[in-house]
């Protein structure tokens, strides 16, 4: 009866390991997923600072050459 018991918690015991086992592999999925996204995002900040800093010069430059 007491091995009963044992075996019956020992098989709990290693269920629970392996759904956290599992719910470990799903968050680093997620959490790698979100790292991406995140650098995606960063690159299209950058991407936008440029073409924003580019027409600026351009206009600059058109501005100065039409004072001229």
């Amino acid at each position: 009866m007491e091995s009963e018991n044992l075996t019956r918690l020992l098989q709990d015991a290693e269920r629970r390991l392996q759904e956290a086992k599992f719910n470990l592999l799903l968050r680093e999925s997620e959490l790698s997923k979100a790292r991406d996204a995140r650098i995606a995002a960063e690159v299209d900040v950058k991407v936008a600072e440029n073409l924003v800093a580019n027409l600026q010069r351009e206009m600059k430059a058109k501005h100065a050459n039409a004072k001229n």
